[in-house]
């Protein structure tokens, strides 16, 4: 009998030596293929593999845990039944979850159930596993910095074949493979965040579309493909005009869906066109084929009209005022140079004219120049006293006494002379010179009115208009009191001029900061009252005293009955809300008498006085100028 013992411990130890052996074979080779790993895909199946022909187990698979699901994923199999790769594993407290693996999940560490058949715990788990012909299981979990992220599971077709010496050697192939994904999903980010370094210097990150550099390169691929110098291949860049407005007034996030809306139309409207961002609101596109010009124009119209629709970002509908710009080639230059000259004629200012899709012409990059050096001249001209105040009197209808002078910005250009503010106004605002250029006007009118009052000159009030900008950059009812707190003058002396582009996109931001503004005393003004875009919800809120009617209205409404009856509705909706009126560019008697008939209340323009500067105005006052007092009604 002792002999008998004594054989059948030898070959036990023979047996667990032999089972050892074969785990360290298994431990080595796994940790060669782990040097060799290219990707996490290839070292999950290959130490799936080597652990069951070097460890003579007799199944092993790992399994990836998906946190959104909570469920163990198998991605890598080797040995047993293919239904292994089937299975999804629950990690709660349920039966399914019981098993090994949802064991070994849940607690961080391995887990043995070494008798298969009579362990309650792997019950929903036991068919399968006896399928295969596994009589102990164990699951050890895997991790990636620090974070647990899926098990390798193993089967020995042994009762209690996972002991102490089988599970550190089995912990440790399970650290080691651990290791490798860390290092290798390293590597995977590294790869992957240089090919979106790559992919975003070349393709817009909001679309997909092909930045400007890519999209100049495929343009003259494209554009040199065609070798007859007699055609005419069309360029065009859509310039978005509202863009930046837009964004300033609901966010960053607002681009983004502008930017997607503006790809799925452009695709729709030219599925075969090359079609490119080149730009933050500009998107340029080269027509697959030559065209006639005629057919080239109406294609731009077509893409500026379906681009002019309205387009909703948070549930608010905004618009773009899109221009097209056209540029041919190889008539305005190389592929590059054909871009540009799209740009140019895209150039938001476009606006100015009146036409919303233009072919390009040389005296636009001109223009361009032109503009370019006008923008240097005026970031000097505020540090060297360059600008300067003009002011118009306003009247009032009834007396005919001035009650009133709008200071009007000039520009004294050395080696220039006086530049028209239609010139460097829109200048002013897209740079942003503006809101310091704004800022130093209140400070000047503010002064100036108070010295003539100081001079005993009679007291009226000073309009200064307002730019949108000053509104969204700066603190303005703090600019405001600040200038009349250095000058001295009266809050109700100052009056501050709006048009209705102002309102627009930020009605209750500028509503809030009037009113802030009348509260101290100061009263504002609508100006150019017609020509813009608010509605009547809006000018019912707006805490106005005066809406000025524009000049394009006044000019003809002696010989224009439609411009007239658009004066006599302004003037009647004015006063309906208690709100009085002055009428622009007033320039012959035959206008006074009509607006005096309509009840208008003020007037300016050039039949009483052009804009003056400030010594030739206070001398206008000191005269007592004025025109004849409306006369009195007759009464029969």
């Amino acid at each position: 009998m002792i002999e008998l013992h004594s054989a059948d411990n030898q070959d036990t130890a023979r047996a667990k030596l032999l089972r050892l052996t074969r785990l360290y074979a298994m431990l080595s080779r796994v940790n060669r293929t782990i040097v060799r790993a290219e990707n996490v895909e290839e070292l999950y199946q290959a130490a799936c593999r080597i652990a069951v022909d070097d460890g003579n187990l007799s199944f092993t698979w790992i399994g990836l845990y998906d946190l959104r699901t909570q469920l163990v994923v198998p991605v890598a199999q080797s040995g047993g039944s293919p239904e292994i790769m089937r299975i999804r594993v629950r990690i709660d407290d349920n039966p399914e979850g019981q098993g090994p693996t949802g064991t070994a999940i849940r607690t961080g560490r391995p887990s043995i159930y070494n008798d298969i058949e009579h362990d309650p715990r792997v019950l929903p788990w036991r068919s399968l596993m006896q399928s295969v012909g596994a009589k102990s299981v164990a699951s050890f979990p895997l991790r990636v910095e620090d974070q647990i992220v899926g098990v390798l599971g193993v089967g020995a077709r042994e009762q209690d074949y996972f002991l102490d010496a089988e599970m550190n050697l089995l912990c440790e192939v399970a650290d080691d493979i651990s290791f490798a994904m860390s290092v290798l999903r390293r590597d995977e980010q590294r790869v992957a965040g240089e090919a979106k370094l790559q992919y975003m210097a070349y393709y817009d990150a909001q679309t997909g579309m092909p930045r400007r550099t890519l999209f100049e390169q495929r343009l003259g691929t494209t554009l040199q493909s065609h070798p007859d110098a007699g055609c005419q291949h069309a360029v065009m860049v859509v310039h978005l005009g509202r863009y930046y407005d837009v964004l300033h007034v609901l966010g960053p996030e607002a681009g983004v869906a502008i930017a997607r809306t503006v790809a799925g139309r452009l695709g729709a409207q030219l599925p075969m066109a090359l079609v490119g961002r080149v730009g933050q609101a500009e998107f340029g596109f080269a027509l697959e084929r030559v065209v006639p010009l005629y057919e080239i124009e109406e294609i731009g119209w077509r893409v500026q009209q379906v681009l002019a629709e309205g387009m909703h970002v948070d549930a608010q509908e905004v618009f773009m005022d899109p221009v097209v710009g056209i540029a041919l080639y190889p008539r305005d230059g190389t592929p590059g140079e054909v871009l540009k000259a799209a740009r140019i004629a895209a150039d938001q200012r476009a606006h100015e004219s009146g036409v919303a899709c233009r072919f390009f012409a040389p005296e636009m990059d001109r223009g361009s120049r032109r503009r370019l050096d006008m923008d240097t001249a005026l970031r000097r001209a505020l540090a060297r006293r360059e600008f300067v105040l003009h002011y118009q009197p306003q009247l009032d209808l009834q007396t005919g006494q001035v009650v009133g002078a709008e200071a009007l910005l000039r520009w004294q250009r050395p080696d220039y002379g006086m530049i028209s503010p239609v010139e460097f106004i829109p200048v002013l605002e897209d740079t942003g010179l503006i809101c310091e250029v704004g800022a130093w006007v209140l400070q000047e009118a503010t002064q100036v009115c108070q010295r003539w009052r100081d001079q005993g000159l009679p007291p009226m009030r000073m309009a200064v208009n307002l730019s949108a900008r000053q509104f969204r950059e700066g603190d303005l009812r703090q600019q405001v009191r600040a200038a009349l707190a250095d000058s001295g003058l009266s809050p109700q002396a100052l009056e501050l001029e709006i048009t209705e582009s102002v309102v627009m996109f930020q009605a209750d931001s500028v509503i809030r900061t009037l009113n802030d503004l009348k509260s101290d005393g100061v009263t504002h003004a609508m100006d150019d009252f017609g020509t813009g875009y608010s509605s009547l919800s809006y000018l019912q809120r707006l805490p106005i005293s005066r809406l000025k009617i524009d000049r394009s209205f006044v000019s003809n409404i002696i010989a224009n009955s439609n411009d007239a009856a658009i004066v006599r509705a302004v003037i009647g909706m004015a006063h309906s809300l208690d709100v009085s009126v002055i009428a622009e560019g007033v320039e012959t008697v035959a206008q006074l008498g009509y607006l005096r008939g309509l009840g208008c209340e003020e007037m300016q323009g050039f039949y009483f006085s052009r804009p003056l500067p400030e010594a030739e105005f206070a001398e206008l006052l000191r005269d007592r100028r004025c025109i004849p007092p409306a006369p009195e009604p007759i009464t029969i």
